[in-house]
């Protein structure tokens, strides 16, 4: 019984591990508040976001410079948000945005992204290879970052 413990932790542990630099990131499609589908790569830049005050500062920047998204997505961790709020109160908002923000709903997907707490992780990418990963929590450290 110990060994079977052992092994579900092994194999939790391995499919939840967080990406590090020069690891490949999976190529998913992630769908925006427009219902527009779209591939995380190939995008440089892959900016993501775990909550609604580091998203509105994003979308804040993206508004003002919307140039800077040519290259780059804006991915919101959604996972965690019941779908009623979503739906109801979420969505409805985020289109008054007219620059796309996709929505990840794949919890196990977003484990494995860098998180620090209260701030956006931007990840630099070579094609789907990981080439950095940096922790932002203003607008100016994001504008640098794009």
């Amino acid at each position: 019984m110990k060994i079977l413990m052992l092994i579900a932790l092994h194999v939790v542990a391995v499919f939840a591990q967080e990406i590090k630099v020069s690891d490949k990131l999976e190529n998913i499609e992630v769908q925006d508040q427009f219902e527009k589908k779209a591939k995380m790569l190939p995008h440089k830049t892959i900016v993501y976001s775990w909550d609604k005050e580091q998203t509105q500062l994003a979308n804040d920047l993206f508004d003002k410079e919307p140039k800077l998204l040519n290259e780059a997505i804006l991915v919101v961790d959604s996972s965690q948000i019941p779908w009623g709020i979503k739906s109801l109160f979420v969505l409805p908002k985020m289109k008054n945005y007219s620059h796309s923000i996709y929505l990840n709903d794949d919890e196990q997907y977003n484990k494995k992204i860098a998180y620090k707490d209260g701030y956006l992780t931007v990840l630099k990418m070579d094609g789907d290879v990981v080439k950095s990963i940096v922790f932002v929590k203003d607008m100016q450290g994001l504008k640098e970052e794009l």
